[in-house]
């Protein structure tokens, strides 16, 4: 149900000629939401729970990238009657992104895999008391019933922006972008 709705959301804000924009896991130097709360757990655990296999492919974008394509989608420099996922095509594994997060912070983790019902009941029952967790249920379905294949055509047609998450690191042990970015199209969408 949490998916149809968003797919309902995005249909009436299409057919009021709206701009729909889908980001992918936002990381950046402060992160917060998802990313941040993965990094928090990796700098505070040395088993990290890893929802399931931890083979769920997580498309990720700069914050800085997503910032730039929501400034352009505002200032309606584009019309599209379709959403536009804003994400570097190159997926990451959930589990293969926590180990390149603790190598980042210079930790080492092991993961303890569990059943992704496991942690979505507790969440929601906690979230249905008020009580308030760093993980969302909601971010737990997102995880495991996200698009494997999201179309970045518009994305690339649009010449949006999207640095690869990747090995580069700065010295404050945050992450940062490789040079790796994707092109820009040869001819925008009117």
């Amino acid at each position: 149900m949490y998916g149809q709705s968003k797919l309902r959301v995005e249909d009436l804000v299409l057919a009021r000629s709206g701009v729909v924009v889908r980001p992918g896991l936002v990381w950046g130097e402060g992160p917060g939401g998802m990313f941040g709360s993965l990094a928090e757990q990796v700098a505070q655990k040395k088993v990290i729970p890893l929802i399931g296999s931890g083979r769920y492919p997580q498309y990720l974008v700069h914050e800085d990238d997503l910032a730039e394509a929501l400034l352009r989608a505002a200032r309606g420099d584009w019309k599209c009657d379709a959403a536009v996922t804003v994400a570097h095509p190159r997926p990451w594994l959930l589990r293969d992104l926590v180990h390149s997060i603790a190598e980042r912070q210079g930790r080492k983790v092991n993961l303890l895999p569990v059943p992704w019902p496991a942690v979505y009941g507790p969440l929601k029952v906690a979230e249905m008391a008020g009580v308030r967790l760093g993980f969302r249920s909601d971010s737990v379905l997102s995880l495991v019933f996200q698009n494997p294949s999201p179309d970045f055509a518009l994305a690339d047609q649009l010449g949006l922006a999207r640095r690869a998450y990747g090995a580069a690191q700065s010295r404050r042990g945050g992450a940062q972008a490789e040079e790796e970015s994707v092109p820009a199209p040869r001819r925008p969408i009117a």
